[in-house]
């Protein structure tokens, strides 16, 4: 009998290889704060400075953190709890993660969580996850102390050029990944019609009521999953 992909996606044992990466996150979170209190004096700060600081960023962090939450946990019900625990502490892109691991099952003409999503499928996805985090550390080591010359350069001719041209790399990705995913059912279709509704009218709403834009991704995943499954499921 062919092994099912969640019993390798829930196996406690996965923990053991994902908790030190998030541990070691921590560590630099903790050192990046020692760091942080030490230099303070240097630009003027005094200690309640920084605590006033510290406060206020924990509660700023509030809102995109319980944003990451939601879709946390629609990862969780398909990739599992220690792969998306530790890409999320990793990265913390949500939606960034799930177009990864997509791209990962599509590999396999398959769709995540598929009766035909096999484990060699969900490995697949969790290196495309892991490949896509690289790529951030490549591009910071190479090109970031360049990138201040070219937005410079572009902002001469167009300060909106560059925010133009990555938005509309990544609709067109996402794009691409949505209509490959919505071939494969009438569910996937009406899930990828009921989230880009729900997308843009939280995306109205956020204009006025700017912390919804924060949760907007969650709200419309889990809507969509709990529609689509009281709709189309068994």
């Amino acid at each position: 009998m062919d092994m099912n992909y969640l019993e390798i996606a829930r196996d406690p044992q996965l923990w053991l290889v994902c908790i030190p990466p998030i541990l070691i996150v921590l560590t630099q979170a903790i050192l990046f704060i020692r760091h942080s209190v030490k230099a303070a004096p240097i630009v003027g700060l005094t200690a309640a400075d920084c605590k006033k600081s510290f406060k206020i960023g924990c509660v700023s962090a509030l809102g995109p953190s319980l944003g990451v939450v939601t879709v946390l946990l629609g990862m969780m019900a398909v990739l599992g709890t220690p792969i998306s625990w530790l890409r999320l502490s990793i990265v913390g892109n949500a939606p960034q993660e799930m177009m990864m691991a997509g791209i990962g099952a599509d590999l396999f003409d398959t769709t995540i969580g598929a009766a035909d999503y096999t484990p060699e499928a969900f490995a697949t996805s969790v290196w495309m996850m892991t490949f896509h985090g690289c790529n951030f550390m490549i591009a910071v080591i190479l090109v970031l102390h360049k990138m201040e010359t070219f937005k410079t350069k572009l902002e001469t001719k167009d300060s909106m050029l560059l925010p133009i041209i990555g938005s509309g790399a990544l609709i067109g990705v996402i794009t691409m990944l949505s209509i490959n995913q919505a071939k494969s059912s009438n569910a996937n279709i009406f899930a990828l019609i009921l989230s880009s509704i729900l997308m843009i009218i939280l995306g109205q709403i956020g204009k006025k009521h700017t912390k919804i834009r924060e949760y907007s991704v969650g709200i419309s995943m889990l809507i969509s999953m709990f529609a689509t499954q009281f709709i189309f499921g068994s």
